[in-house]
């Protein structure tokens, strides 16, 4: 893979990756590809204390605490395998669907399973002789669909045979790129990468990684209405339910993380209320980051095709909808917590909350610094 040709979203989680992601494919030289996280399906992030430590914890009463700098461990072959391809990943399926590809028995024969795997998404491939995709017949984000049956099979058959697991990130990589023209600039997303980014900078060397954020307050009620919605809809990846301080503490890791590494990987960080205030003045500066022609045409038709309205099919901002996307809307969270809540929310991550700019009345301090933020 040529990893200078490659954008990738980092995160933050439920702080408008998505929108990123559609504004980013909308470039007239940009493929985007939807959301897919290689680096989670191939590491498994060790989150606690190690399992050997845990009674001695319990019997002395000491609670376990998620290790300030992450750890990782390698899957296994036919766990990567899992992750990456059996109705979770890259090819998502719900309910019923994912139900039947858990059941599948003849993996092994790749051909009659990705057969199988498409029946059951409703989804007929490309022919494989169909022409390389070229940027300026997309503006939106592409998936699995928008590949041929047999690159696919290429990929699976790749992952499967694989000795040292950590190739799949860089194969998967290699595979988004071999579908477009040689000129194309590739974008990827994954909405909770931030703990990943070193392993995603010795994948990915040479790419450039743009970290979008948001008030912590209004990723906790963002975070809670995705769960309801994912557990109604029966989605297989529905987060656990926790509480808003539980929330807001898990966001505020990842700032700590994102602080300490956003010079050490040379990160792009970039607030998600200051594209919303500003969208063109902010999505240009952002272009001209990631060596893309960013003139006023290009960014007006950009914020065009990546608005709240297109992305809702006409909703206004500030309406809500039983909908992956929410409000479009800043300082939400005012109108979901009493005061007591709200200080408890404070208090759990103000030094976070400040870094970044935001105070306890949910106003943006501008005198914050937050390195490698865009200006």
């Amino acid at each position: 893979m040529n990893s200078h040709r490659f954008i990738h979203i980092a995160g933050c989680y439920k702080s408008g990756t998505s929108w990123l992601l559609n504004s980013i494919s909308a470039h007239p030289e940009v493929l985007g590809w939807s959301e897919f996280d290689p680096i989670r399906a191939v590491y498994r992030e060790l989150k606690y204390r190690p399992l050997l430590m845990r009674p001695v914890y319990r019997l002395v009463g000491k609670p376990l605490k998620q290790a300030e700098a992450p750890l990782f461990r390698l899957r296994k072959s036919s766990e990567v395998f899992e992750k990456m391809f059996v109705g979770r990943g890259w090819i998502p399926l719900i309910g019923n669907a994912y139900e039947s590809i858990q059941k599948y028995p003849h993996r092994s024969d790749i051909n009659a399973f990705l057969e199988e795997l498409t029946a059951l998404a409703e989804i007929v491939l490309p022919r494989d002789a169909r022409p390389l995709l070229t940027a300026d017949r997309f503006d939106f984000p592409l998936a699995f669909p928008n590949t041929t049956a047999k690159s696919l099979t290429g990929l699976m058959t790749d992952v499967s045979k694989l000795e040292e697991t950590d190739q799949a990130v860089s194969i998967f990589y290699s595979y988004l790129q071999s579908q477009c023209a040689p000129e194309t600039v590739v974008a990827t997303k994954a909405a909770d990468q931030v703990a990943c980014i070193p392993l995603l900078a010795k994948h990915s060397p040479d790419s450039y990684k743009v970290v979008i954020v948001r008030d912590g307050r209004d990723v906790a009620v963002s975070a809670s209405y995705y769960q309801k919605l994912m557990a109604q809809w029966g989605a297989n990846w529905t987060p656990r339910k926790v509480s808003s301080v539980r929330s807001i503490k898990s966001w505020a890791y990842r700032v700590r993380l994102l602080s300490r590494y956003a010079k050490s990987y040379n990160l792009i960080v970039l607030r998600y209320e200051d594209l919303l205030a500003e969208y063109e003045t902010f999505m240009t500066l952002l272009l001209k980051k990631l060596g893309l022609t960013a003139n006023p045409d290009i960014v007006s038709q950009i914020a065009s095709k990546a608005s709240f309205e297109a992305a809702t099919y006409g909703r206004k901002p500030g309406e809500s909808a039983n909908h992956i996307v929410r409000k479009g809307v800043v300082g939400d969270w005012k109108h979901h917590f009493t005061q007591s809540q709200a200080d408890e929310l404070w208090n759990a991550a103000r030094t976070e909350l400040s870094i970044l700019g935001y105070t306890r009345e949910g106003i943006i301090d501008e005198s914050e610094t937050f390195p490698a933020m865009l200006r």
